[in-house]
């Protein structure tokens, strides 16, 4: 069984970043990352009922008829009209465009949909449910399709069985070698020069490890386009860092107090940079010491991470 998250879907207040490790490199400031991009909109969650407040719901259907329809205006008279909005979980075909539910684009990258449509959705990460392995720790990745972090191991059970698959991956440490500061993060980053301007889908589950009142909650998701090879990521890691998801398309931001013992998923989209050139996206997967910063090991109690994936709706 798992709990729906807190969204904040290209925005929101991201976790804050610690100086060092993965954020040496200084560079000039570059042109900000596509602000010209489409602006996806701001979604929420709860874990109570799964239902999302963007017209969309999760798990209940349960939609007040005003939310159903957006207004238009008409040429002829300048009144607005209704245009159907499909509505996730309703069990019908609200936009009339042939799609239902968790089958049309409009429900993809919410989370009600999540478990569905990886099923079945290509995934554009390499090794998004951790089955070949563990990342390789150490700072930011050096090429396309490989996790590089902090120190985690790819394990049968994280307190439950994974998410999907046979293995899931549990954090174990806020460095390479063991702790370093109050985030555990993994990185991937992959050519997506043939997806520009197309929108995509990023989500994966998270599982607060079970323990007392000192256990960390917080986890974090982001994904980022930016122009520039997948080789280039060093370079452009502080100003993607520094992007504000609220009003750049080019990407999400996704973060969540989870409840203990449950896994929890969290989703988001983003736009690809639609300029010509070889284009990249950059995912960043973290678990946050935000009850208690161990200065010793074992830290974040073995919080499981899974089915990250990258996905078209």
């Amino acid at each position: 069984m798992w709990a729906v998250a807190l969204l904040l879907a290209c925005g929101g207040d991201k976790p804050s970043d610690t100086a060092g490790r993965l954020t040496e490199t200084s560079v000039p400031a570059l042109t900000p990352v596509d602000s010209s991009a489409p602006t996806s909109g701001t979604s929420t969650g709860s874990t109570s009922t799964g239902t999302l407040a963007t017209g969309h719901t999760g798990d209940t259907g349960a939609l007040a008829d005003s939310a159903r329809t957006t207004p238009i205006e008409t040429a002829e008279t300048g009144d607005t009209a209704p245009v159907p909005v499909e509505v996730c979980g309703s069990g019908l075909d609200d936009d009339g465009d042939g799609d239902t539910d968790c089958a049309d684009a409009d429900c993809a990258c919410t989370v009600g949909c999540f478990e569905e449509r990886i099923a079945t959705a290509p995934n554009l990460l390499t090794n998004g449910g951790f089955e070949a392995g563990s990342p390789v720790p150490g700072g930011l990745p050096l090429e396309p399709g490989l996790w590089s972090g902090d120190r985690a191991e790819a394990v049968e059970s994280v307190g439950a069985p994974p998410f999907e698959g046979a293995l899931a991956l549990a954090a174990l440490a806020t460095g390479p070698d063991g702790p370093a500061d109050d985030r555990f993060e993994v990185v991937q980053v992959v050519d997506a020069t043939e997806l520009r301007g197309d929108r995509l889908c990023i989500g994966a589950a998270v599982r607060r490890a079970a323990g007392d009142g000192e256990t960390d909650t917080a986890f974090g998701l982001e994904a980022w386009s930016y122009l520039g090879a997948p080789d280039e990521l060093a370079d452009r890691w502080p100003t993607l860092l520094a992007t504000d998801c609220a009003t750049s398309g080019s990407c999400a931001a996704v973060e969540v107090a989870a409840p203990e013992e449950a896994w929890t998923v969290l989703v988001g989209e983003l736009y690809v940079t639609p300029t010509p050139g070889v284009a990249s996206i950059a995912v960043r997967l973290s678990a946050l010491e935000d009850v208690v910063d161990d200065a010793e090991a074992p830290e974040l109690d073995g919080h499981g991470l899974d089915a990250v994936w990258l996905y078209a709706p």
